[in-house]
Formats: structure tokens, sequence, C-alpha cells
């Protein structure tokens, strides 16, 4: 671990969360790296598709999956929590402290760091795919094993859980809590901070969930065709209105991505929020297209990854996503 990650790592807040993004969202991030492997490395994607099946074939009840698994998969991590699968709850989220009163330092606050996160949840799978580790090397495999006796059934729970947690990790709210005297415990990542309810949005971290009262709701799936047609549609669309720069893809850098999330929320979701109001439209409309790059990036930042996994080098080529 570089001194990079492990100084992020250190400064992870607690709470359990609500999802990051609701899963039209998470669905979208999915798509758009199903739509780029399937363009350029559909062996890569086969390969994925291979790893996802034992959980398919031998835990039926835990999947919603149909056609097209790796992306339907997305929705895998939050819907297995009420199923006796809560254990990776608190892997869902690394919430740098954000400390907004001029003056203060954490020590001023009763702020706790807990001992999991996102980023080595991320990393920890990651290994255990490429083979750099064993199920009993890592807290996260080694919980996994816990619940799932066989190596291939690890492997393809494993491979759901980067999938969810690269989405995960692209919400800025997922990587931030505001510390202060008003939140000496942290906001845990904007769900402290309640709002009118519209649609279900209740919170800061909801409404960033939701992308600006975009995707709001729960879609069902096995998607059906009418359904699959809208996401590769919508996933396309994004692609094309918001690029994103290939030299920001940091393939496998998850402190980096986690820091960008952080700066975003330090930067444009927190100082022109107000609590108790619903946001105002200046707000959502300066808002929304960040979060909607920041998904198309998640979405290249998780093919990049599948092709680093499951690809015959080691290296993204430099060509990626041209």
């Amino acid at each position: 671990m570089n001194t990079f990650t492990a100084s992020l790592i250190a400064f992870a807040g607690l709470a359990a969360q609500a999802e990051a993004f609701w899963g039209t969202a998470h669905l979208l991030i999915a798509r758009r790296a199903q739509a780029i492997l399937e363009d350029q490395y559909p062996d890569v994607l086969d390969a994925a598709l291979n790893e996802l099946k034992p959980i398919q074939e031998y835990y039926p009840e835990l999947v919603e999956e149909g056609d097209h698994p790796f992306t339907e998969c997305a929705t895998f991590a939050d819907n297995i929590k009420s199923k006796g699968y809560s254990f990776q709850s608190d892997w869902h989220f690394i919430n740098i402290p954000y400390l907004d009163e001029e003056g203060t330092n954490l020590d001023d606050f009763d702020f706790t760091i807990p001992d999991v996160d996102v980023v080595r949840a991320l990393d920890a799978f990651t290994k255990f795919l490429k083979g750099e580790i064993s199920a009993s090397e890592s807290t996260y495999t080694s919980q996994v094993a816990d619940h799932f006796s066989y190596e291939e059934d690890q492997r393809s729970f494993a491979l759901r859980m980067i999938v969810h947690y690269v989405g995960d990790v692209h919400q800025p709210l997922h990587s931030t809590a505001l510390v202060d005297s008003h939140y000496p415990t942290g906001d845990r990542g904007g769900n402290s901070e309640k709002i009118p309810s519209v649609d279900g949005v209740s919170n800061l971290h909801s409404v960033w969930d939701s992308v600006l009262y975009s995707y709001t709701g729960y879609p069902d799936t096995p998607l059906n065709s009418s359904d699959w047609d809208w996401y590769t549609s919508e996933a396309e669309t994004l692609a094309t209105t918001y690029p994103i720069d290939q030299d920001m893809i940091w393939n496998g850098e998850f402190s980096e991505w986690a820091m960008e999330g952080f700066d975003m929320a330090k930067e444009d979701v927190y100082p022109d929020f107000v609590e108790g109001q619903d946001p105002d439209q200046a707000y959502i409309d300066f808002a929304k297209p960040l979060v909607l790059k920041h998904m198309m990036y998640g979405g290249a930042r998780l093919a990049a990854l599948m092709v680093d996994i499951y690809g015959n080098n080691t290296a993204v080529p430099q060509t990626f996503l041209n």
C-alpha cells in the first residue's frame, strides 16, 4: 500500500449509509462499462460473464439477473443486504472528513475512524480476482469466504461487489463527511442533512443518489427488452454528451477516485446547499452535469478495471476509449 492510500484510509468516516446512487445510476454506469467492453474487449466481457455464473447457478435466490448480468448485477450489493448479507454494508463508502469551520481540526470533534471502507474493499477484491492474494489474506475476502466455501463462488461474489462499489465511489457523498460543531460525529455523507421529501429524496445524500432528482425510485431487474433499450440509449447519450479524458482513467487508483469525489463534495456539493430547504434550480442545473460526467468516468474506469483483471496484459492500452 502506498503512502497516499494509507493516508486516505486514515481519514475514513463512520456511520452506515443509504446506498450510493439509486439503482438507475448504478445500472447506467455498468451499462456504459459493458458497452465499452462489447466494442473493444469482448473477450474480457466474456470472462467477466463466466465469473458471474456460479452465483447465478448455485444461489439463484440472491440474484435478479436475466439476459444482461454484467449490467444487472450492479445493484446486487445493495439488494442482498436484506437477504442475510449485510456484513458488507459498511464497505460502500469512505467518508473523508470535510472541516468547514475555520480554525478547527479533527481532534476538536468526536469523529470515529472505521476499520473498513470502499477503497480497501475495491483493492482487496481486485487483488483477489487477479490472483495476487488468497481469500484468507484480507478482511473483505475472508468474510466472503465465511459465506461461500468454494473459490468460484467467492470470485463470483467479489466481481459483483466490484461492479457495485465502483459506482459507489463515484457518488461524491460516499467519499465525504461534513464534520463541524453541528455535526461533531459527521453528517454521514449528507444523510443527516434533511430536506422536504420529493419522490423519496429527503436528504442531501439522496439528492446526489438520485442524480439531482433525475433518477428517483428503484428499477426492476432483470431488465425487460424495453428497459434494456432505454439503458443502452441513455448510456450512449450520456457518453456522447459528457466525454471523458482518458488520461484521467487512473486505472485501479481507488484512492484517487475517492479524493476526486471528496474534492467535488467540498467545492460543489456543500457550499450552496441549505439544510431544510429543497435545492434551488441553480444548484440543480450546476450540479447535475457534474455528477453525470462523474458517472461516465465510473463506467470507463469499471471497464478499464475489467481489462486489468481479465485481459491478457496487466496495463490498459493507451488507446483505451479512443
